[in-house]
């Protein structure tokens, strides 16, 4: 075989392990973020949904709309409208999320861009990997 093919194969398959291991360690980040920010935003909801309908129920009862009797059916149909209301609303509350881990994944591709463009001598491969990992920040972009 020949050995310049050899040399070739050998950086292909290195510029593709690095792009996994890149890609691996953008998906355990956005992963666990992801996690975070969900239970964070879990648990603020349904707080404060709860103290928002004790306060509200508290205040329409003072007014006298709401009787004793249903202040706890008041209370329930209260916190059901405001977690209905943020589900409805999930894609805004998670907008800011989306916007980082995209920002995240591009850093990583154009810092692994960086590392190979350094590393490699060949400039049919630079051009090689440049070309798709512009594709991929395309597709990113779009999606």
């Amino acid at each position: 075989m020949n050995p310049r093919k050899n040399h070739e194969d050998e950086e292909k398959c290195l510029m593709y392990r690095a792009y996994k291991e890149a890609m691996d360690r953008y998906v355990t980040y956005s992963f666990f973020l992801s996690l975070i920010y969900g239970m964070i935003i879990a648990f603020s909801l349904v707080w404060g949904s709860i103290y928002a309908s004790s306060l509200l129920a508290n205040f329409l009862m003072l007014l006298g709309v709401v009787p004793r009797t249903r202040y706890r059916l008041i209370r329930i149909l209260i916190i059901g409208a405001i977690l209905l209301t943020a589900y409805s609303f999930m894609d805004r509350i998670k907008a800011p999320l989306d916007r980082h881990l995209e920002a995240k994944k591009r850093s990583i591709l154009r810092e692994l861009l960086e590392n190979l463009r350094y590393e490699s001598n060949e400039c049919e491969l630079i051009a090689q990997l440049e070309g798709e990992l512009n594709k991929q920040l395309g597709a990113s972009v779009e999606e």
